[in-house]
């Protein structure tokens, strides 16, 4: 295992090998369960704990808020309880306390979907290749599969980070030996846990939007046991004016689609007013009937995020009113 103490030095080394053949890690807690399940084998692994640069939350251009790819969610959680507490919100319903303390920011983005057929050896499509079927069509997909936008592959994206950051409109920054870009969170996956990432390239930081702290946020999920995956879960981030009015507005969803999926009919609107459940659940029902081809076992999974949307609304118009 390397240990490479900066950035550039992260980048060298990954850039120096095969895609499948090197491996970038925070505390590594997905990538030990993957190698046991034979869905990861690299040759290389590259530790960040010792990349200074990448451990740190800090204050940046224009007033933006950098959170390092190697910070842990425990570090995050403590750093955001009074400056954005929806992230101490849903860093708190990931995994165990243990499991926090070493797990990290780019870890969870990048873990891999929790499909069981995935995950037990079934050779999926995902598993075996383009001419291999998807096992959830036919088979259990009542709880860790999509219910929007799904095709060949059924999974969803299983961060509960990449919810809340998408809807926070943070952005990625990722970077390789011939510079940075910075993507948005929705950008960064081309499948269900599945970073868009170049040849050599690593996530070195979020970056959060200057007006991060005029937000309200709320965040529900439903998971089967405390600390499990979603789901369904949803992320609302509000900015009021100074008469209570949304003048920003940004629902995203979990467990329902491969990548977080925002209503975007829904985020327009509600604007320039205080929106009631009633109007939210209208215009949610009315997007997702546009948008959801649900398998027959989830469709339970759209009643539930209508529910949970208009939970959060509530929450919201209470925590402004506070």
């Amino acid at each position: 295992m390397l240990l490479p103490d900066t950035v550039e030095k992260v980048v060298a080394a990954a850039s120096a090998h095969k895609r499948g053949d090197v491996a970038v890690i925070g505390g590594g807690t997905d990538l030990m369960a993957q190698r046991d399940q034979g869905l990861a084998a690299p040759l290389v692994v590259i530790g960040t704990s010792a990349v200074a640069s990448m451990r740190r939350i800090r204050t940046v251009d224009r007033g933006r808020i950098e959170i390092g790819a190697a910070v842990t969610l425990a570090e995050l959680a403590d750093w955001a309880r009074t400056r954005v507490p929806i992230l101490t919100s849903v860093v708190t319903t990931i995994a165990s306390a243990q499991i926090r303390q070493v797990a990290t920011v780019a870890g969870n983005l990048g873990q891999e979907k929790r499909c069981w057929f995935f995950r037990n050896d079934f050779d999926c499509y995902k598993r075996g290749g383009v001419t291999c079927p998807c096992y959830a069509i036919e088979g259990d997909h009542r709880l860790h599969h999509a219910a929007i936008g799904a095709h060949r592959c059924q999974a969803v994206t299983p961060s509960d980070l990449a919810t809340v950051f998408d809807a926070l409109d943070a952005r990625i920054r990722l970077v390789s030996a011939t510079g940075s870009r910075e993507v948005t969170v929705t950008d960064l996956y081309v499948g269900p846990g599945e970073l868009g990432l170049r040849a050599g390239e690593v996530i070195e930081a979020v970056l959060l939007p200057a007006e991060v702290g005029e937000v309200v946020g709320v965040f529900d999920k439903l998971q089967q046991t405390e600390g499990d995956f979603a789901l369904v879960s949803v992320a609302l981030c509000v900015r009021p004016d100074a008469e209570g009015r949304w003048a920003s507005a940004r629902y995203t969803f979990g467990g329902l689609a491969a990548r977080p999926w925002s209503p975007a009919k829904l985020n327009a609107g509600v604007l320039g007013r205080r929106p009631g459940t009633a109007e939210v659940t209208t215009l949610l029902d009315h997007e997702l009937e546009w948008e959801a081809h649900p398998l027959p076992g989830n469709r339970w999974k759209l009643d539930a995020a209508v529910g949970m949307a208009a939970r959060v609304t509530s929450q919201a118009l209470e925590a402004r009113d506070e």
